[in-house]
């Protein structure tokens, strides 16, 4: 790869391997729709920040429910049908 690649974050390779994974498997089986939702959250000094949202002031907290478990308020998705 080149510089620019070599400076790729764990990220944009979880992604790009979610991707060919599904391109893998749409040349074998091609009957399936495929829908992936995405949300960014950043730790640091422990707070959570939703890097999706606009908001730079963004704080966010993490809540636990009986029926969905461990999850975080208010977090923005992003989503892609393939």
């Amino acid at each position: 790869g080149t510089e620019r690649s070599s400076k790729r974050g764990i990220i944009h390779y979880a992604a790009k391997d979610l991707f060919d994974e599904i391109e893998r498997r749409r040349e074998e089986v091609n009957d399936r729709d495929y829908s992936i939702h995405v949300s960014v959250v950043e730790v640091y000094n422990e707070e959570l920040r939703d890097l999706l949202s606009s908001n730079r002031d963004n704080k966010l907290t993490i809540r636990e429910d009986p029926d969905k478990g461990v999850f975080v308020n208010a977090v923005r998705y992003k989503t892609q049908s393939l």
